[in-house]
């Protein structure tokens, strides 16, 4: 390192800043995208478990004879 000039190590030192903070955003790019897919795959699961309460629901209710079979399916 004494060797060098004062250009080459202002211009190693920049290489080395950049190379540092491309990696870090990288890194923070790469968890901001896996939380935001995990985020979406909860709440895909949310609202199937939703429609499927829904349905479950009215299929009891069509099988306790307490609404007909067309009523429960409209």
């Amino acid at each position: 390192m004494k060797n060098l000039k004062v250009g080459q190590k202002i211009f190693g030192m920049s290489l080395a800043i950049i190379v540092i903070f491309s990696l870090a955003v990288g890194w923070v790019y790469l968890r901001a995208r896996d939380n935001l897919y995990k985020d979406k795959r909860t709440e895909i699961q949310h609202a199937v478990e939703t429609a499927w309460g829904i349905v479950d629901h009215y299929a009891k209710e069509a099988a306790a004879q307490t609404l007909s079979v067309e009523e429960a399916q409209a």
